[in-house]
Parts: structure tokens; C-alpha cells; sequence
């Protein structure tokens, strides 16, 4: 019986652990597997380095949309991209909706920062009527096709918490300044 359980025990430690949804401003998702996560003031960073490459993917905080979907667009660029690099060889790719229901437009650019240049597709998400960025960086165009699916299987994941939706009350314990009290 004993060799039972320490096997039983042994097989629970050793099976692959199944993904779990995190939360972040507004948003509910699912980090990708393998990669580093940090949280920031507005923000939520994931990034692998497999030298000599590396995929960092950003999630932005939700907040609401007041203007016209382009403006929103511009602005979203403009203060998640244009803030802290810049941008050149800038490409809309197009739009779409995950499989999750959120509503996306993608633009590439090469962004520069600190003397480095890195290739860059920022995603505005924007379903029922709030707003917000993920942000895809790699080394160059050719590595960031090997992020592009993680990328894509993040937005699909992507949902914004009940709180966040146009309508819902604030949660009780949120703070003024935080998209969900606002």
C-alpha cells in the first residue's frame, strides 16, 4: 500500500501542470507556457529567450473607448509604441476576432529603443466598447514568425473579466485608479 501512494504521489508531482487563467487589468488570459512573467504599472510582460532570439509578448490594461474605432487605433500606437520607440517600415496587416470573441487590428513596424532595433506587430483589442494594446517584439521579421503562434494563441485566450464589460458595476475592493474602478 505504502509503494502505492509514494507511486501515486510520484505520477501527481510529475504530470505536466495544466494551464491556469490569470487576471490583469480588465483582462482574464492564460500566460504562455515557458515564458517569464512580470507585471507592470500598466502592463503585464511574458518573454522567452532561446539565444540567440527572444519573443516577448505585452498585455496593456483595458480601458474604455470613448472615441472612434481609428482613434482609438492611433492613440493606442501612438502611446504604447511611438512613447517608447521608434517606429519605421510601418504595415497595417489587417484585422480579425479570436476565438475568444475579441475584435483585433495588427500593425507591424521595425522599432528602434536605445540603440536596438527589434520587429514589432502591436495588436489593438477592442471589444465592447473598452480598449487596449498586446504588444509582440522579436529580434527581426524572420524570428518573429516563430512567435506569431503564441501570439495568436494568447489573443484567442484573451477575455475581459465581467468587471471590465461596459455596464458592470466596479468590484467593491478596486481601486480608483485601476481600469476596473474607473
Amino acid at each position: 500500500m505504502r509503494a502505492y501512494l509514494i507511486g501515486l504521489v510520484l505520477l501527481v508531482s510529475l504530470a505536466p501542470a495544466t494551464a491556469r487563467a490569470d487576471a490583469f487589468g480588465g483582462w482574464r488570459f492564460t500566460a504562455p507556457a515557458g515564458f517569464a512573467v512580470t507585471k507592470g504599472g500598466d502592463h503585464v510582460e511574458f518573454m522567452k529567450v532561446t539565444a540567440p532570439t527572444f519573443c516577448q509578448l505585452a498585455l496593456y490594461a483595458a480601458r474604455p473607448a470613448t472615441r472612434s474605432p481609428a482613434e482609438e487605433a492611433a492613440f493606442e500606437w501612438k502611446n504604447v509604441v511611438e512613447k517608447v520607440c521608434e517606429a519605421t517600415d510601418v504595415k497595417p496587416l489587417g484585422g480579425g476576432t479570436s476565438r475568444s470573441a475579441v475584435p483585433y487590428q495588427a500593425t507591424s513596424a521595425v522599432v528602434s529603443a536605445g540603440g536596438n532595433s527589434f520587429y514589432a506587430i502591436h495588436y489593438v483589442v477592442a471589444p465592447a466598447k473598452v480598449v487596449s494594446s498586446v504588444l509582440l517584439l522579436s529580434n527581426s521579421a524572420a524570428t518573429i514568425g516563430d512567435c506569431k503562434p503564441v501570439a495568436k494563441a494568447f489573443l484567442d485566450g484573451l477575455a475581459l473579466e465581467q468587471a471590465a464589460a461596459p455596464g458592470a458595476a466596479p468590484a467593491p475592493a478596486a481601486a480608483a485608479g485601476s481600469p476596473v474602478g474607473r
